[in-house]
Order: structure tokens, then C-alpha cells, then sequence
């Protein structure tokens, strides 16, 4: 039996992380060749651009309400996904029921 210590997973963490950022990276540079990139946004930074709680956006999640991506226990959120559910819930003004 092999002891994992905590400096193994330290390294295993900053490998993980190193291939995310080089994915993503790699998304990124697709641009340069005329096609679209997507913007993926972290847990907080989702439920900040919704003005929720993470709980809240956790709730969205499971009902799913909101697509997400997972990598390991990471979750990905499109921002774009983000604006559709916005204006989903957009009420209109009554000039514009006229």
C-alpha cells in the first residue's frame, strides 16, 4: 500500500489545474482563427453575475434551470447560458405591452 502525503496532492492539484488552464487556453485560441469562444464562469463568479447566493445558484443547478459543466468537483458555468437564463425571467414594461 502507498501513503499519499499531502505533498503528492499538492502536486497533483497544480497538475490539474496546469491542464484546465491549458484547455481552456487552447479555447481561447481558437479565436484567432475566426471561431467563437465561449467565456466560462467559476461557482462565485456565476452567482455573483446573477446577484444570488451560491446556494441559490446550486439550487438553479440541480432543478436544472442552469446548464453547467463539471471537471472532477470544479463546476463551469457559460456566461452565455447565464445571460439566457436572465433574460428569461425579463418582464416587460407596459409601453412595450401597448
Amino acid at each position: 500500500m502507498e501513503i499519499i502525503t499531502s505533498e503528492d496532492l499538492q502536486v497533483l492539484k497544480a497538475e490539474i489545474l496546469e491542464a484546465i488552464r491549458q484547455e481552456f487556453g487552447n479555447h481561447h485560441n481558437l479565436s484567432s482563427t475566426g471561431c467563437d469562444t465561449e467565456e466560462y464562469l467559476s461557482t462565485k463568479q456565476a452567482a455573483a453575475f446573477l446577484g444570488v447566493s451560491v446556494r441559490q445558484l446550486m439550487t438553479y443547478k440541480t432543478e436544472k434551470r442552469i446548464a453547467y459543466s463539471q471537471v472532477g468537483r470544479k463546476l463551469f458555468f457559460r456566461k452565455k447560458d447565464l445571460e439566457t437564463f436572465v433574460a428569461s425571467h425579463r418582464i416587460p414594461s407596459r409601453y412595450e405591452l401597448n
